[in-house]
């Protein structure tokens, strides 16, 4: 056994795999063996590299705020908790809404927008799939006469369900009501969730320049809105309802990027000692011939582990050889 170990450049790109473009990395180990007619040993294994941000780039402080008037009718402020979400993770939203007029408010809309842009080598020519959607919420009125804000009297079964999922757990469901039926403000703490689909599963970002594809994320808040006077419209003769459209980039990472996978296992002092199991889990990814498999690690696995390193360790600084042999230790010459 020869242990051997480098560190993989910060400035390659990660393993991807879209519909028209791919990234993969191959590890290839040669072993050259003495000999005239003796052959080389060869042998490759796929491997799959995560960018993952440093804590440092994660930093919660680090928020999105949108603050705008909308027109003398309403003063309204988008605050998204973070710029770096994983697949699977939450994304916490705040959205307030302050009424200056008696406007309504007849539907919330939360997607999650992805692009993705193949590049050529030679940067000459470039190909851009179409954009796709994914919906993190949707809250939309029964009909076109009855608004979602100010909550009515009667609520539907859908809303109320709804109600229950924005409201936070320590929260009083009825004082929430009370507040949404008023003249505002409006608050809504929503905490969403980026989806893992397996069909069409969405892509984590990528903005490597050293990367053939490039894929972008933007969080779009849509928020329909009807005007206090009531603007007609030209051929409906209805009521006009206008979107408030809100945009911010985000920065989607890796299933395999979270927090249970990068934080290194606890060893305890003595190698018998019982550990708690990592859970299994697989993501699919598109285009892939089998899913990504994040294989169970038990307590009898994470004490061979530890052991494999400490004989890693000794073999690295000298202390040890390859058959547990000490070697002799030399003093210096008088």
């Amino acid at each position: 056994m020869f242990p051997v170990s480098f560190a993989i450049p910060s400035q390659v790109p990660p393993t991807i795999q879209c519909s028209h473009g791919s990234v993969s990395w191959r590890l290839n180990a040669t072993v050259h063996r003495p000999g005239v007619f003796t052959p080389k040993l060869c042998t490759s294994h796929e491997v799959i590299l995560v960018a993952s941000p440093s804590e440092d780039s994660r930093d919660d402080t680090d928020n999105a705020t949108i603050e705008r008037f909308w027109g003398d009718q309403m003063h309204y402020i988008l605050s998204v908790s973070g710029r770096v979400f994983p697949i699977g993770g939450n994304v916490p939203i705040t959205l307030i809404l302050l009424p200056m007029a008696k406007v309504k408010i007849f539907g919330i809309l939360v997607r999650l927008e992805e692009r993705v842009e193949y590049i050529t080598v030679s940067q000459a020519a470039r190909r851009r799939d179409p954009e796709r959607r994914f919906e993190l919420l949707s809250l939309q009125s029964k009909d076109d006469d009855t608004p979602l804000l100010p909550l009515p009297d009667v609520v539907t079964p859908a809303i109320e369900s709804t109600l229950h999922s924005l409201l936070k757990a320590d929260g009083d469901i009825s004082e929430f009501k009370a507040n949404l039926m008023g003249p505002g403000p409006w608050t809504l703490h929503m905490p969403l969730t980026v989806p893992i689909k397996y069909d069409g599963m969405l892509h984590f970002s990528n903005k490597n320049k050293r990367a053939p594809i490039e894929i972008i994320h933007t969080l779009i808040v849509v928020v329909r809105v009807q005007r206090s006077d009531e603007v007609v419209h030209l051929y409906s003769k209805k009521p006009e309802k206008f979107d408030i459209i809100m945009r911010t980039p985000v920065h989607i990472l890796s299933p395999l990027s979270d927090a249970q996978h990068t934080i290194l296992p606890r060893y305890s002092e003595s190698l018998g000692a019982s550990l708690p199991a990592i859970p299994c889990t697989s993501f699919r990814n598109p285009g892939a011939s089998r899913p990504f498999p994040l294989h169970e690690e038990r307590s009898a696995e994470v004490d061979a582990l530890y052991e494999r390193n400490v004989i890693f360790e000794r073999l690295i600084t000298g202390q040890q050889r390859e058959d547990g042999i000490l070697p002799p230790a030399y003093c210096a010459a008088s």
